[in-house]
C-alpha cells in the first residue's frame, strides 16, 4: 500500500481489481481506487493502462443476457451465494448437491456471467440479477 500510495503521488498509473465492498479483504483496493487508481475490469484495462492496448473488441463491449438460462442445480446453487465470496468447500456444507454437481453447476454460472471466480472465491457478479431461466438438470 506504501507503494501503491507513492505512486500515486507521482503520477504514475496505479491499477487495482475491486472486490465485493463489503469484504474485508477488499478494504485495500477499494481505497487504492478511492484515492485514484484504476480499476481494472479485464486484460483490456492493463493493456490500456501499460500503453499497448486500444479499443475493445465488439465481443468484450457486448450486453450479457440479462435473464441467462441455467439449470435447477445452478440456480439453487446460486441463491447460496450471499453478498460475501465463498469457497467451493463452503458451498458444499450448505446445499444438498455432490461435489460434481456443484463444481458444473459454478462453471455454468461463471459462463452465464452470473458468477465471478477469484482464486478459490466465488461471488455473484451483479450481472442479471436474481432472474434467470431454469433448464432441467442434463
Amino acid at each position: 500500500m506504501l507503494t501503491a500510495g507513492e505512486a500515486l503521488a507521482r503520477d504514475r498509473p496505479v491499477l487495482a481489481v475491486p472486490g465485493h465492498p463489503t469484504s474485508p479483504a477488499s478494504a485495500g483496493t477499494l481505497d487504492l481506487i478511492a484515492d485514484g487508481a484504476v480499476p481494472v475490469r479485464d486484460v483490456t484495462d492493463v493493456l490500456v493502462a501499460i500503453g499497448l492496448g486500444g479499443r475493445k473488441t465488439a465481443e468484450a463491449l457486448s450486453e450479457p443476457d440479462p435473464h441467462p438460462e441455467v439449470s435447477d442445480t445452478a440456480t439453487r446453487l446460486l441463491a447460496e451465494l450471499d453478498p460475501n465470496p465463498r469457497t467451493l468447500g463452503e458451498l458444499m456444507l450448505v446445499g444438498p448437491w455432490g461435489l460434481d454437481q456443484a463444481s458444473l453447476a459454478l462453471i455454468e454460472l461463471e459462463q452465464a456471467g452470473l458468477v465471478i471466480r477469484s482464486g478459490a472465491w466465488f461471488e455473484r457478479s451483479g450481472v442479471g440479477g436474481a432472474r434467470t431461466r431454469t433448464v432441467r438438470d442434463r
